[in-house]
C-alpha cells in the first residue's frame, strides 16, 4: 500500500486548512500573500518589510512544505483504487 498524491481538483478546503496549519508562520504568511491573495513578490516584500529574495526563498520552501503537509493529511489510498 502507498500514498497517492491527491489531484488539485480533489483537494477540499479542510485539507488545505490542515496543511496550512502545519506550516511555520513565515511559510504560511508568504503562501497566503503570494499564492492565495495573488500578490507579486515585490508587493509582498513591501507589505511584509522583507527583501524580495527572502520572499522568493520562503515561497520556494513553503510550497515544498505545503505539498508534504497535503500528502500527510490526505486520506490513504491504495494505488490503483479510488480514494
Amino acid at each position: 500500500m502507498g500514498r497517492v498524491s491527491v489531484p488539485p481538483s480533489e483537494v477540499d478546503g479542510g485539507l488545505v486548512l490542515e496543511a496550512l496549519g502545519a506550516l511555520s508562520w513565515d511559510h504560511r504568511q508568504v503562501l497566503l500573500e503570494c499564492h492565495f491573495a495573488g500578490m507579486s513578490v515585490p508587493a509582498a516584500a513591501a507589505k511584509l518589510d522583507l527583501p524580495p529574495a527572502t520572499i522568493k526563498s520562503r515561497v520556494y520552501y513553503a510550497l515544498r512544505a505545503f505539498k508534504l503537509a497535503l500528502d500527510e493529511h490526505a486520506p490513504l489510498s491504495v494505488e490503483g483504487e479510488p480514494g
